[in-house]
């Protein structure tokens, strides 16, 4: 019983740390097309996405930002195997990002969606380093 008590909780753990960071994420997300629109006026479609390139570039801030806030709470609750635990949760937000390339960003420029996928990288490495960091300290 002890056994899988130290197998399940570390789990359980973990698994819990990757959905507090992909809640937090959706959270920080939730204002951005009214905090954009508040920004630029003409720079948004009817549903929220950005049509001028300076509302893009700040969409895409915003978006790694989300990223970074994810990855940091990911960072900061995990308790063992940080990197697995970021691994996941990037492959979690990969699997995201595809779904937003392919559907609500269909219209958005080649670079938008090159941006989205290049920056992800940083988004867990750095995200994921800050949030181990404050845990140690």
């Amino acid at each position: 019983m002890d056994k899988s008590k130290k197998l399940i909780i570390p789990i359980l753990k973990g698994t819990l740390a990757v959905i507090l960071g992909y809640a937090a994420l959706r959270i920080v997300n939730v204002p951005r097309s009214y905090l954009l629109s508040l920004l630029f006026e003409n720079g948004l479609s009817t549903n929220g996405f950005p049509t001028t390139v300076n509302s893009q570039i700040v969409f895409l801030i915003y978006i790694f930002i989300a990223g970074l806030v994810g990855s940091y709470i990911v960072g900061l609750f995990s308790t063992r195997d940080y990197w697995t635990l970021l691994l996941i949760f990037g492959g979690l937000l990969l699997v995201n990002d595809i779904y937003s390339i392919l559907s609500p960003l269909m219209d958005q420029p080649i670079w938008v969606k090159v941006t989205i996928f290049a920056t992800l990288p940083l988004q867990i490495w750095i995200g994921g380093i800050l949030g181990m960091r404050t845990r140690k300290t």
